[in-house]
């Protein structure tokens, strides 16, 4: 099983292949790696390792929005959170 850490490595890694133009390539090694039979704990590794990354990033955008303090860096993150879902809104 991945330590938090070597599964946030991973999020990062796939996050990488996302950003390239070969999604489809990416898109099937994702699928692989979340079915793997050998190592089903995966897609919940993944899950966590994925969340921590956005958290991770978010933590960075707010920095870089000005917030400093830990309770302005979570004020800021859920202020760009509740931004974003309403720009998704249909």
């Amino acid at each position: 099983m991945l330590t938090p850490t070597q599964a946030t490595k991973a999020a990062v890694e796939v996050l990488q292949l996302w950003l390239k133009p070969e999604r489809e390539a990416a898109a099937a090694h994702i699928a692989q790696m979340m079915c793997d039979p050998n190592q089903p704990e995966t897609a919940t590794i993944a899950v966590a390792a994925q969340l921590n990354l956005s958290m991770f990033l978010l933590y960075m955008l707010a920095q870089k929005c000005g917030a400093t303090s830990e309770t302005e860096i979570m004020q800021a993150a859920e202020e760009i959170l509740r931004e974003l879902a309403i720009g998704l809104s249909e």
